[in-house]
């Protein structure tokens, strides 16, 4: 529909536009034969042409009213679906970020399972592990899992391989 009007708009315009250069056309004939009576002195076609000027004008002031009124009409119309491109086209990348943005974080967390983990009661690099002390991580492996739990009991280093493993259970 609005493709439609657009149309019709443009068509209005142009035909204002014709209708405004005719009577240019029309006023500099006029003028061009009211300075040859001028020249020859002919009062009685000084007077024809003056006259015909006096009709011509106030037709032409109203004819380039109207051209600029269409030309504007126009103009309002193409930058109105120009903003509402616009504004599709920004719907549209919010859409694609949010989706591409879901997709990094599922591909990021695919494979992580969530692990508990308690370690058998002993003392290590001057960490006391106990078995009722129960470590929850995400991890892609068991030996991840270990690692991570050693970290959070305070283990540094390589201490992860010498601890001894109470239950270590994957719950999602």
């Amino acid at each position: 529909m609005a493709n439609k009007n657009i149309k019709s708009l443009k068509a209005n315009y142009e035909k204002a536009i014709k209708k405004e250069q005719a009577l240019s056309s029309l006023m500099l004939m006029n003028l061009v034969k009211y300075k040859q009576a001028k020249a020859s002195g002919d009062e009685k076609a000084i007077e024809k042409f003056t006259k015909i000027a006096g009709q011509l004008s106030p037709k032409k002031k109203k004819a380039s009213e109207l051209a600029n009124d269409a030309y504007q009409a126009y103009e309002d119309m193409i930058s109105g679906l120009h903003s509402d491109a616009e504004l599709q086209i920004d719907e549209v990348r919010e859409l694609v970020r949010s989706v591409i943005s879901k997709n990094i974080n599922e591909s990021l967390n695919e494979g992580y399972a969530t692990w508990k983990m308690s370690f058998a009661d002993m003392n290590l690099s001057g960490v006391e592990l106990r078995k009722d002390k129960v470590y929850t991580v995400k991890a892609r492996t068991t030996v991840e899992a270990i690692k991570k739990a050693s970290k959070m009991a305070g283990l540094s280093g390589n201490a992860w391989m010498a601890t001894q493993t109470q239950k270590l259970e994957k719950i999602g």
